[in-house]
């Protein structure tokens, strides 16, 4: 090394080995090969692995191992990297902190080979340990905080990866063997080809290309798959659910503790387990979620700041702030996961029977950004409860191996490598909350959903009643939560016969249940209860059947609402009880004979009861035999996107009046779209008027941005919606979950929109469960193996760049927004037609096909148009028709050709398409126009005075609060300034110019945008000569001086021709 040290200008005793390497690498040309030769001795002793170490060089990217001579010759050919400053993946350890800029360490790990990016971040820790350093921390990477829970005792399975990664499969071809054996097991989850097909298929391709290096069968590219997966661990569980065989003092116990039941199948020679619990370890799953590079940069999305306020995400929830607030040192690191569970049971057979049910469990991870948060591929399988009974209030029982890494993880946390910061952290978790339908809520929460007192929120503060003819629980006294001086809670006939002096339930936080169960002790099991003489007897029905094993969690007491209600069933129940007591449908509607008889019994709505031979009158919102043809021809004709729906014509039957086989989606579209149309003049006004606004409440709030202040008023009217539904259905109709429906607007205070919490993913990923069940003689583990082949495929997939065929089912790089993507933008594959090219002409007649949006004609270069072709009888036709429609929408809306006093256009031949299009689009922007400017108490001329069309009225409007008041000092002093230079501007106001009033008072624009323009408006083209925002079409007024008041002032042929062959 001396020899190489004397050849430098600089004696390295005057620097650091580190400073004076990195200077004359990327500094002096001159000095380089002395400096590089230097270099390899230097890391040979401080980052190397046997006598191989990282090669730096552009094509090999850091991810491929070399000896020294290779490496030195890789440098001499392409030059060190001069970004590369800290050699920290050699052996450097970092003793300050340097900022990092997330593209650059994704530039600096960028490799040609993505198999190799897979390799090294799936080995990332494994890599630390041999090599010593903790990147990004200055302790080093304990043992036991490996990725895979499997030992890695010596690097054989590494280099074995590395050499198939690096192997190519035969002469002449671009793939590796590794890279064949990822996308051909891509393709065989892809198709759900079975393991002997896979196996016949490698056996053709090793005898067709027998120099090809291919596995002898699909047994063995399996174990080389898997070795990038994850494991689940089997744990033995009693066949009456009273325990699982997990302790150590328990893994050898041959009975039940409790019930003395054996562990094994009695049916079985061999010692087999009579039930098995299948166990999917957490913290590698989390951890892998940080070490792959294309999800690790999302997992601190929910961090970003909320600019506009409106509720989104469940970070913009009063619950997950509350939580930040009460557990700083928790949230004081971005990284922390949030986590909700979801649970629900399936026949894995593919019927509906209750005969055999499975109970899978799932973690959602919060901190996603909202289009990946609810993918199939970002929902982690915790456990899988075997059948063939569910497991009821004995779930605590299989819950504990998951509740006991949640503490951990909440107390210890776990050392996890985050590859888009190319550090060590700490890594915590916490559980925030819990998803599940009505049932599953009981049975994780412990609390009875089977009696009067079933609602949860309500908690013992609930009035139930019990009809006694109906033989069911009645959920009304809706009135509580009115106002104190509201007029219904006086009205007596309307109602229930009473008045209404309660006040609303109060609200109980976690301290307050947990105080309810604290003393409840309970032991589970199936085991038959006897009583002394041998019988058996029935348990006393209790409220509350346990304490949930949640509690155990240090937090969780303090999380504001511990379990969800489902939105999901909740409207299908809903939608239920309306639709099938609209069609008097029996035995599903509300309104019966024992409806009715019980309204006798409470004295109320005397012409609703019944006569003594059993026969009654319909009800005002009972649909007539003719009502009911008409409404169900509606249903039956309506035409919907495809893709938006199922197709509900087949599910309704014209001849028996009825509506079967109604999925719950299906019920979601046809409650908040199509009920309120299809019941127009077919029942008496207020009935219809009090049933759309029921469904515009599941529509508002099903929204997927929420205002605070929208929702408080949400609330009011979905309080007199349900008293008025009181006054017109009988009491039956008032089951528990039309009671629920009061409580879904704080829930989506508390929790965000509910497109994070209810059950439609969960029951898609329950559907797809079951097309893993081959051998339905094991069909736990049938799920249990094909979710982990799936598991490591979505892992690789990422990392298959040029995978052109994709699947929800395998989470590909397509699937994952770029930096770029908008958060309104959905990840998903658009349904309906793309966007369309369009032929244009120029002023020399140049065509040729561009790709335009209707929003950027008016972005056109000057001169050049769009060509529609016309038909003989004056219609569009062709491409450009959709374009053409568009456009004359957007003409219409705009304020400076079409003001509010604009009457109509009058018909011409040439131009008749595009005038009427013009006035029809124009007929609808004035109804618009009309209801939001509209006053009675003013003039016509202080109306129109009203309408702003100008910028500067736009961004005067913008900078003001509803009251008129501006929102600070500093838009008050730019509004004056405004207003000043509109008084002094002698300029046409509507023009867009660098130079007009906003551009002097807010100062230039930024680089290649344009104020107040939208979308795809440039300096180049909305400056150049001053162009109007539309272009330059102008039409006249009603109050235009001289001229036809119906003609445009400029021909709308300097846009579309009046020959068969017109252009825009």
């Amino acid at each position: 090394m001396a020899a190489y040290e004397d050849n430098c200008p600089v004696p390295l005793s005057n620097y650091s080995a580190w400073e004076a390497l990195c200077y004359y690498c990327v500094t002096e040309l001159f000095y380089y090969l002395t400096a590089i030769k230097l270099w390899n001795l230097i890391v040979l002793k401080n980052g190397a692995i046997g006598d191989t170490i990282r090669c730096p060089c552009p094509k090999c990217g850091f991810m491929k191992w070399h000896n020294r001579v290779e490496v030195e010759e890789h440098l001499i050919l392409k030059q060190f990297p001069k970004n590369y400053v800290i050699w920290n993946l050699h052996g450097e350890k970092q003793t300050k902190d340097i900022p990092r800029n997330e593209d650059d360490i994704q530039e600096t790990f960028h490799s040609e080979n993505p198999m190799e990016t897979m390799i090294n971040e799936a080995f990332e820790h494994y890599r630390q340990r041999q090599e010593g350093t903790n990147i990004g921390s200055s302790q080093p990477v304990g043992v036991n905080n490996v990725l895979n829970e499997r030992p890695r005792e010596n690097h054989n399975e590494f280099n074995e990866f590395l050499n198939d990664g690096n192997q190519i499969l035969y002469d002449g071809t671009k793939y590796t063997k590794l890279e064949f054996v990822v996308k051909l097991y891509h393709i065989k989850v892809l198709c759900r080809l079975s393991d002997k097909a896979m196996t016949m298929i490698l056996d053709l391709l090793r005898d067709a290309f027998s120099e090809a290096k291919l596995p002898l069968s699909f047994y063995e590219a399996k174990k080389i798959i898997n070795k990038l997966g994850l494991n689940y661990t089997k744990i033995d569980a009693c066949p009456n659910d009273c325990m699982l065989y997990l302790r150590d003092d328990e893994k050898d116990l041959e009975t039940c503790k409790h019930c003395g039941t054996s562990r094994w199948n009695p049916k079985k020679k061999k010692k087999q387990p009579a039930k098995v619990l299948r166990y999917f370890p957490l913290k590698p799953r989390l951890q892998r979620l940080f070490m792959c590079s294309k999800t690790a940069k999302h997992m601190r999305w929910h961090s970003l700041d909320n600019k506009d306020g409106f509720i989104r995400h469940p970070r913009d929830g009063e619950a997950w702030k509350t939580f930040d607030l009460m557990h700083p040192e928790f949230s004081s690191n971005p990284r922390n996961v949030r986590l909700g569970l979801t649970s629900d049971g399936f026949n894995p057979f593919g019927t509906m029977s209750s005969t055999y049910s499975i109970w899978p469990v799932f973690l959602i991870p919060y901190n996603l950004p909202p289009w990946i948060c609810m993918k199939h591929t970002s929902l982690i399988l915790s456990m899988i409860i075997p059948g063939k009974q569910m497991p009821g209030n004995n779930i605590d029982v299989y819950l504990q191996p998951l509740v006991d890494e949640l503490r951990e993880l909440w107390n210890d946390g776990v050392d996890t490598f985050d590859s888009s910061l190319n550090e060590t952290f700490r890594m915590r978790a916490a559980l925030m909350w819990t998803i599940s339908d009505f049932l599953g809520l009981g049975i994780l929460s412990g609390w009875n959903t089977h009696i009067g007192l079933a609602c949860p929120t309500c908690n013992f503060d609930a009035e139930p009643c019990r009809l006694p003819h109906s033989r069911k629980w009645c959920f009304m006294g809706h009135r509580c939560f009115l106002s104190r001086n509201h007029r219904f809670r006086l009205n007596r006939v309307r109602f229930d016969g009473s008045t209404e002096e309660w006040n609303p339930p109060l609200k109980l936080s976690g301290s307050d249940i947990f105080r309810q169960v604290e003393n409840i002790n309970v032991t589970f099991g199936r085991g038959i209860h006897l009583d002394g003489r041998g019988k058996r007897y029935r348990e006393e029905v209790k409220q509350w059947k346990k304490r949930s094993i949640f509690f155990e969690l240090p937090y969780w007491e303090s999380n504001l609402l511990r379990h969800n209600l489902d939105f999901m069933h909740i409207e299908k129940n809903v939608f239920d009880n309306i639709m099938y007591t609209l069609l008097n449908e029996k035995p599903k509607s509300k309104d019966n004979l024992n409806a009715r008889k019980d309204l006798k019994e409470m004295g109320i709505r005397q012409d609703l009861w019944p006569h003594d031979n059993g026969r009654y009158h319909l009800a005002l919102f009972s649909l007539t035999r003719d009502t009911k043809k008409l409404f169900l021809k509606t249903l039956k004709n309506v035409l919907v996107p495809d893709g938006y729906s199922s197709n509900v014509s087949r599910c309704v039957d014209e001849v028996q009046h009825k509506i079967l086989g109604l999925k719950s989606h299906d019920c979601h579209i046809i409650m908040e779209q199509l009920l309120p149309l299809a019941i127009r003049n077919l029942l008496p006004n207020h009935v219809t008027a009090t049933l759309v606004e029921f469904c515009s409440f599941f529509k508002v709030l099903c929204s997927k941005s929420l205002n605070i202040q929208e929702l408080e008023k949400l609330q009011d009217r979905i309080v007199v919606t349900l008293c008025h539904l009181e006054m017109l259905f009988p009491p039956s109709f008032f089951t528990v979950m039309v009671h629920l429906t009061v409580h879904l607007v704080e829930e989506a205070k508390l929790r965000g929109p509910v497109h994070y919490r209810y059950m439609y993913p969960i029951e898609r990923e329950l559907g797809h469960l079951k097309t893993f069940v081959r051998n339905k003689a094991q069909p736990e583990g049938s799920i249990a193996e094909g979710y982990l082949a799936e598991e490591s495929l979505t892992f690789c997939s990422r990392y298959m760049l040029d995978q052109t065929e994709t699947s929800t089912h395998v989470g590909c790089e397509s699937s994952l927004p770029t930096e770029n993507t908008k958060q309104t933008e959905t990840s998903t594959k658009q349904v309906g037609r793309q966007s369309l090219s369009y032929w244009t002409v120029d002023a020399i007649g140049v065509i040729k096909k561009i790709k335009v949006k209707v929003k950027e004609v008016n972005n056109l270069p000057s001169g050049e148009r769009i060509i529609v072709e016309f038909d003989e009888i004056g219609m569009p036709i062709g491409e450009g028709q959709g374009v053409l429609a568009g456009y004359c929408g957007l003409l219409a809306t705009d304020g400076n050709l079409f003001p509010i006093n604009f009457e109509r256009i009058a018909e011409a031949n040439a131009q008749r398409y595009c005038k009427l299009t013009l006035g029809r689009k124009w007929a609808a922007h004035r109804q618009n126009l009309w209801n939001e400017f509209y006053d009675p108490a003013k003039t016509k001329d202080q109306i129109i005075s009203n309408v702003s069309t100008v910028v500067e009225s736009y961004i005067l409007k913008l900078i003001k609060k509803k009251d008129g008041s501006f929102v600070n000092d500093a838009a008050k002093d730019i509004a004056e300034q405004i207003e000043a230079g509109l008084t002094q501007s002698t300029t046409n106001e509507s023009e867009v110019s660098p130079n007009d009033v906003v551009g002097k008072v807010l100062g230039p624009e930024h680089s290649g945008r344009v104020r107040c323009m939208g979308l795809g408006a440039a300096p180049t083209n909305a400056f150049r000569n001053t162009r109007l925002r539309i272009s330059d079409l102008s039409l006249a007024s009603s109050t235009t001086e001289g001229g036809d008041a119906n003609e445009p002032k400029s021909s709308l042929g300097g846009k579309i021709g009046s020959s068969g062959a017109s252009n825009i």
